[in-house]
């Protein structure tokens, strides 16, 4: 065990979740939308997108220039079976899965409602700051996207050929926040200074983390199979393994796939420290969550959000993470070529919490893409497991007491 690696931790999510403090907020992660563990939001398979653009004020063909930018999302989503319609004007009542770009003025303040707990966050839309913010909207329950927003400066200029070409790309990158990514130091499309039109592999791996490919029916995510393989409450330590499950029966290398986010839900004041795999970062919240934390660090952000963070900062959350680095794979000695994260390139890893001693044990929810699993894990409150049948874990809570 190495000693670095025993650190105070945790908080959690599933895939890269990088973003710089500056141009709109993204649900990158489940935690945000409410205080249960639960996979992030996206558009559901075989999903029509209606975008509207909103008419140009000045009537220069600016609406024009933003509608080709969102367009160029038009093949790349189509091969993950979601269809892509722009249309210049306003949507129609009753429009199904309707985004709007609208135009605001210099110094507009954009309240962005984060979460189904009205927590917000608020953008101000101005020149050297932001051009543009964007958001999705998820359906009532939190399980998929159903509509979104973006607002553009109306101020922006459209004479030249380069100033044209900024809306364009200004109307493509904010469609990744509609999509349920964040901004992406790494990527081009996805990096929020001085974005490219050209997605690179970091961002089809962004993509790909919410939707699938046409390969995989549009629906197949990777995961890492998780289980239990020592440790128990009464050692002080439960030791896991992740086993990397792609997503495509067959290789796809248009549809490169890694899961490099994993949360689990356990109880931060059980947790003592964590070991974890080579490049790897661990989050522990001891007291409401502090954006300067080495979580944060490297641009990244737990959900993409701007300042302030749209989460509840005076309560605690109620699971642990941990997520790849890029600084702690250099220190880690890892080949800067090499992605720390599960992957055909990378299958395995093993984690172990170290808990407090004479802790519980208990069925505890992980998500390492895909869908929610359950392993056995620390809990709060003694209890005892049940066997209920093949896969299949029951509690038994002593009466009067119960879990968290």
């Amino acid at each position: 065990m190495r000693g670095r690696d025993r650190i105070v931790l945790v908080w959690l999510g599933i895939m890269v979740v990088s973003a710089s403090l500056g141009v709109s907020s993204a649900w990158a992660t489940p935690f945000t939308w409410a205080e249960k563990i639960k996979k992030p939001p996206a558009w559901p398979k075989n999903a029509v997108l209606n975008v509207f653009i909103q008419p140009d004020p000045k009537n220069q063909g600016r609406d024009q220039l933003l509608k080709e930018g969102v367009e160029r999302w038009k093949e790349l989503l189509k091969q993950r079976m979601i269809t892509l319609n722009v249309t210049v004007g306003n949507p129609p009542a009753g429009a199904k899965n309707a985004i709007h770009y609208h135009w605001v003025n210099d110094g507009t303040t954009v309240n962005i409602m984060t979460d189904i707990r009205n927590i917000d966050t608020k953008i101000t839309i101005e020149s050297g700051t932001n051009d543009g913010a964007a958001f999705p909207t998820p359906s009532q329950d939190g399980s998929v996207l159903s509509h979104g927003d973006a607002f553009i400066r109306n101020g922006l200029a459209a004479g030249s050929d380069a100033q044209k070409e900024t809306i364009r790309t200004i109307g493509q990158h904010e469609f990744v926040h509609i999509l349920g990514l964040a901004d992406d130091k790494a990527g081009d499309v996805t990096r929020h200074e001085n974005p490219s039109t050209q997605p690179n592999e970091r961002d089809l791996k962004e993509l790909n983390s919410l939707y699938g490919t046409a390969t995989t029916g549009g629906s197949g995510k990777p995961k890492g199979q998780i289980q239990q393989i020592g440790g128990g409450g009464g050692l002080g330590f439960f030791q896991y393994r992740l086993d990397f499950v792609p997503a495509n029966a067959i290789v796809d290398p248009l549809d490169p796939e890694h899961v490099a986010l994993v949360t689990l839900g356990i109880d931060p004041h059980l947790v003592t420290s964590l070991e974890l795999p080579p490049g790897w970062i661990g989050l522990v919240p001891a007291g409401p969550l502090d954006p300067t934390d080495a979580f944060f660090a490297e641009g990244y952000m737990l959900d993409g959000a701007g300042v302030p963070p749209p989460w509840d900062s005076q309560s605690l959350p109620d699971f642990i993470a941990l997520r790849t680095s890029v600084a702690e794979a250099a220190t880690d000695g890892l080949p800067a070529e090499f992605d720390p994260a599960l992957s055909l390139d990378n299958p395995h890893f093993q984690l172990t919490v170290f808990t407090q001693p004479g802790i519980a044990e208990g069925p505890i929810e992980v998500w390492a893409g895909g869908e929610l699993q359950t392993v056995v894990g620390p809990v709060p409150e003694p209890s005892s497991l049940i066997l209920l049948g093949v896969g299949l874990i029951g509690v038994l809570i002593p009466r009067g007491r119960r879990l968290r």
